[in-house]
């Protein structure tokens, strides 16, 4: 297991290891150091510290002064510490003398911070030890004493983790300490304290994050705390009341930030949290999430006294208008909400229901009749065909397009298409600022981002002025966005002309540096060294391409072409692989530390309206929560009926969920009925297992289900239909019989055959 491809499946076998206690294994757990994936190599580590023998002792030493990871670093100090004992320090010294290279023995000897006297440094050095040497150039100058705040570390040697976890428990015990005073230096490290809500103990980290970063937030903060969204998202539970309403606040303007389709992601975490109030539906809208009468009623009973709050923000009700006149339902709404918090419980629900007919959850107010009614003022224009700002429809699409061929007025259709969704409104816009119809036209992310949508082929014809403004709108896109860009502007910036060149290469410069490199491979291969002129000033991923790039100019005495760039050791990863693994952790952290126990079990008649109404994601939890508490031999006849209804539902993964609950659920027969509706799906695999399921149990009333899908559009089907049918044997020759003498001549023969094999059959 140790040698798996699957990350996870190595580091549960490690930690299964770990537990075990057992030293057998020692030399496998070691090897896992040589793992390319971070975390391994950090759970092997700390594994060793249970499990190792001093046999792995060399190994951890190779890699304590072969990387700079701190988190690594920390677990193998600690293990060489469990193994070794009192010999840690003459351990790590003997190895930091045998050494020749600098890099290594200053890595070593690191780890010895505290673990020696300066006595014993001095003598070390006076004996000629060249660890004893470092170790003493590493000693405060007379006079001089190291600072013990955390913060004070932090600020004037920079980022470590065992610095920023003292800082943490500091302000955890006594946030007015006077070391915490000075906090506000610290402010620039952000990306690293997100990061380290991952890792550590959450909130206490968010607590001290919103401590050092009050606002206004700058938009480089938003971006990165738009990055920690599900971190930030999870720490609402429990941050605790003096930073519940900034962490809300902050969550709302860093959704702005986030990329298209991650927003619905935030709101489903807002809306399992334990506790909803009128602030977390503001939240749950600004996510783009729609309110549903259970989020209404799990925010009214945790606000008994804010009830009036909670039904403003749940039915989007805002403050009368200034003529002190609103609409009539708007009236009646607000007459509603304003008696809610006074009435008893029956009373209660017969109100929500008055208010839900007036304005359902989610929807804009239901308000066009009544503004319809309301008299116009003499001087109201009468509205005309051409006007703009008319509902979306295809004769002002088409109105819009014609208007882009209009110099006068191009403009203000190109402004107006770009804020529709449709992506091919977008491409017909870009498509007449490439022709140079806009000229006067604002560029925008919008705009930018069209060029995706266009084809390579299309995008490789364009030349002379066209290719122009093309690399003139890329620019403005942001580096993760330009990554697919990347190849054909390399392409121009070699073999173009020289006036599109330097915005070309202001846009390579813009890109991710690591994509950028992994896109000049081919021409550093074929020894094109003046590409490397983009990667000036840059820290990238050591790859092999580079790597023989860098062998070849060492070979040729050409340093100086690579002097200022950094190559970093590690996996080649993309930009946002960092959030990606910091959300999925998240979500792992927050599945299996759920406060499950303070948390009220939804009732059985809750479940089945969840099931009724949810969200497709809903559902599926619901009937797992069904099922879960469903016991042999009971008869539950809503189950059974919701699990009926649900096979029919729109969305596969619940048709899927409920058939396979049904199984339990229902006797065979009534499951088996079931199973022959699975038989008409869109998705030919779904099709394939319920014939075999139904061919299996020799199910009759399912023949001329099975005798239909031979002609079916998917061999798979075909081939799964007649192997039923010849499973089933004798009592399908009938059905098959009468097939095949309605069918077509041409198409006879398909019945015949199985037929053939079914009278074969001993």
């Amino acid at each position: 297991m140790t040698a798996a491809a699957d990350v996870q499946t190595v580091r549960q076998a490690l930690l299964a290891l770990g537990h075990a206690g057992g030293q057998g294994a020692a030399q496998a757990i070691a090897a896992c150091l040589d793992h390319p994936n971070m975390n391994v190599k950090k759970t092997a580590a700390a594994v060793l510290a249970h499990t190792g023998t001093p046999a792995v002792v060399p190994k951890l030493l190779t890699w304590l002064g072969r990387h700079d990871n701190p988190g690594l670093r920390a677990e193998l100090t600690r293990t060489l510490r469990a193994i070794l004992g009192d010999g840690f320090a003459a351990t790590v010294v003997a190895a930091a003398d045998r050494t020749a290279d600098t890099r290594t023995r200053m890595l070593l000897v690191e780890s010895l911070s505290g673990s020696l006297s300066e006595r014993a440094i001095r003598a070390l050095a006076a004996q000629g030890s060249p660890a004893g040497q470092a170790l003493l150039a590493a000693l405060p100058d007379p006079g001089t004493e190291p600072s013990s705040n955390p913060v004070d570390e932090l600020a004037n040697h920079g980022w470590t983790v065992e610095a920023a976890r003292q800082a943490v428990e500091l302000h955890e015990k006594d946030p007015d300490a006077p070391g915490l005073q000075r906090m506000a230096r610290l402010r620039p490290m952000l990306p690293h304290w997100l990061d380290l809500a991952v890792t550590a103990d959450r909130d206490a980290v968010l607590r001290l994050t919103m401590r050092l970063c009050p606002p206004p937030w700058s938009p480089d903060e938003l971006q990165a705390f738009a990055r920690a969204l599900p971190t930030l998202a999870a720490g609402l539970a429990e941050i605790g009341p003096p930073h519940h309403p900034q962490l809300l606040a902050l969550i709302g303007e860093a959704v702005a930030c986030l990329p298209d389709g991650r927003a619905p992601e935030i709101a489903e975490r807002i809306r399992a949290l334990p506790v909803l109030g009128a602030p977390e539906l503001t939240l749950l809208r600004q996510c783009g999430g729609v309110p549903t009468c259970d989020d209404l009623e799990r925010a009214l009973s945790a606000t008994p006294t804010g009830e009036e709050a909670v039904l403003r923000e749940a039915f989007a009700l805002g403050p009368r208008p200034p003529d002190g006149h609103p609409l009539n339902s708007r009236e009646r709404l607000e007459e509603l909400i304003k008696t809610f918090p006074t009435a008893d419980t029956d009373t209660r629900r017969r109100l929500l229901d008055q208010m839900l007919e007036l304005q359902p959850l989610g929807a804009p107010p239901w308000t066009l009749t009544e503004q319809a009614r309301r008299p116009s003022p003499d001087d109201t224009r009468a509205p005309h065909p051409g006007d703009l700002d008319q509902p979306r429809s295809q004769a002002q699409r088409e109105r819009l397009l014609t208007m882009l061929d209009d110099p006068t007025r191009s403009a203000t259709a190109a402004h107006t298409l770009l804020s529709w969704p449709e992506p091919e409104t977008r491409v017909a816009v870009l498509r007449a600022y490439l022709r140079g119809k806009l000229a006067a036209l604002t560029i925008t992310d919008r705009l930018a981002r069209a060029l995706h949508q266009l084809d390579e082929t299309e995008l490789r014809e364009a030349s002379g002025d066209v290719q122009e403004r093309l690399v003139r709108l890329a620019t403005d896109l942001d580096a993760p966005s330009r990554a697919p860009l990347i190849p054909l502007l390399l392409d121009w910036w070699t073999n173009g002309s020289a006036k599109t060149r330097t915005t070309i290469e202001q846009f390579l410069r813009g890109a991710h540096p690591d994509q950028l490199a992994e896109a000049l491979a081919p021409h550093l291969d074929a020894g094109a060294w003046g590409v490397l002129d983009l990667l000036k000033g840059t820290s990238i991923r050591r790859t092999p391409p580079l790597t023989r790039a860098w062998q070849r100019l060492h070979a040729e005495e050409r340093e100086n072409l690579t002097d200022r760039i950094t190559l970093l050791d590690g996996p080649l990863r993309d930009p946002d692989a960092a959030a990606e693994d910091a959300a999925v952790l998240a979500a792992l952290r927050d599945r299996s530390h759920a406060p499950t126990a303070h948390r009220k079990r939804p009732s059985h008649h809750d479940l089945l309206h969840k099931a009724r109404t949810g969200t497709p994601a809903q559902i599926r939890q619901a009937l797992d929560q069904l099922a879960e508490a469903w016991t042999e031999g009971n008869r539950d006849r809503e189950l059974a009926d919701l699990l009926i209804e649900l096979i029919g539902h729109s969305d596969p993964a619940v048709r899927l969920r409920a058939h396979r609950i049904a199984r339990r659920v229902l006797d065979r027969p009534a499951y088996l009925e079931q199973t022959i509706r699975l038989l008409d799906d869109n998705r030919s695999t779904v099709v394939v297992s319920a014939a075999k399921t139904l061919s299996h149990a020799r199910w009759e009333p399912a023949i001329p289900a099975l005798v239909a899908l031979l002609t079916h559009k998917h061999p798979t089907v075909r081939r799964a239909a007649a192997d039923g049918l010849v499973l089933i044997g004798e009592p399908a020759a009938s059905a098959l019989t009468h097939a095949s003498a309605r069918a077509r001549p041409d198409r006879t023969v398909i019945y015949t055959t199985v037929l053939h094999r079914i009278t074969a059959q001993p």
